[in-house]
């Protein structure tokens, strides 16, 4: 546990990390403003604005997870002696373990706590039985979309994406910090993945190359933001089982990149 909180406290402490948090803390109470000011307080409002927050707040979440979860082994690499020594002390399989967890702990945390302020900015402004009622809305109704599923349905698909997603740069950061010898490596890469995951997504779509914009289609880009509202894929999310696929898809893919990385840890960087 010690070693746990000792990993989990290098991802929190880092100074550019907390000035990331406060630029999107400002961005958010900007949007929080706008909402307020142009809400008419009627019925399914409020959880049409939740769920339109919650799809901007999916991209945050996403890039502050890759900034705070990449530079994971950076100490080790860049012969940080902190780092170096509970590392010797702990052994390396013990570290690596502390590590994927504190990376896992730290992306879900963010979306998280992403969600828990947008629900209580909805609440705050419509209150809480809007919001509820507002659930079994149509989503047609409120979004300029053709879905025919509830805002409920919506929002319980958007969180289930939404968490897959960090749980998929969580992975990511770990498999590619474990190759890389320095932080800033470490983000560029897997910026670049993440973007790179939703430029082939689009271009599958407008290329009409069905297969390759469903293959993309599980990357951490679009899922971050489920973009469900993007014709004509509207109502495809909700058909051919894709979203019951997706925790699928993502527990495979985690499991490969997690164990890549301690892998790659256990041998060292050479």
């Amino acid at each position: 546990m010690r070693l746990y909180l000792f990993e989990l406290e290098k991802i929190m402490k880092k100074p550019l990390h907390f000035a990331a948090v406060s630029g999107c803390a400002v961005f958010t109470i900007v949007l929080w403003w706008m909402y307020a000011d142009q809400a008419d307080y009627s019925m399914g409002e409020g959880a049409a604005a939740a769920l339109l927050l919650l799809g901007v707040h999916g991209l945050f979440a996403a890039l502050l997870a890759m900034l705070f979860t990449s530079p994971v082994f950076a100490e080790e690499y860049s012969c940080n002696m902190e780092g170096l020594l509970w590392t010797s002390v702990n052994g390396r399989k013990e570290t690596a373990w502390c590590k994927a967890a504190a990376a896992l702990t730290t992306a879900l945390a963010v979306y998280i706590s992403f969600l828990a302020a947008d629900l209580i900015f909805v609440c705050c402004v419509w209150g809480a039985g809007n919001w509820y009622a507002g659930l079994g809305q149509p989503a047609a109704v409120w979004l300029d979309t053709t879905l025919t599923v509830t805002l409920g349905t919506a929002t319980a698909a958007a969180v289930l994406t939404g968490s897959c997603s960090l749980l998929l740069i969580a992975g990511g950061a770990y498999c590619i910090s474990s190759f890389s010898d320095t932080p800033f490596k470490a983000v560029s890469i897997l910026g670049i993945s993440y973007f790179a995951g939703g430029i082939l997504f689009d271009w599958g779509d407008r290329a009409g190359i069905p297969l390759a914009a469903r293959i993309f289609s599980f990357s951490p880009a679009v899922l971050s933001g489920f973009q469900m509202y993007k014709k004509p894929w509207e109502e495809q999310w909700f058909a051919g089982g894709y979203i019951p696929l997706v925790p699928v898809v993502t527990a495979a893919a985690c499991i490969i990149l997690f164990t890549l990385g301690l892998r790659r840890f256990g041998r060292g960087l050479v």
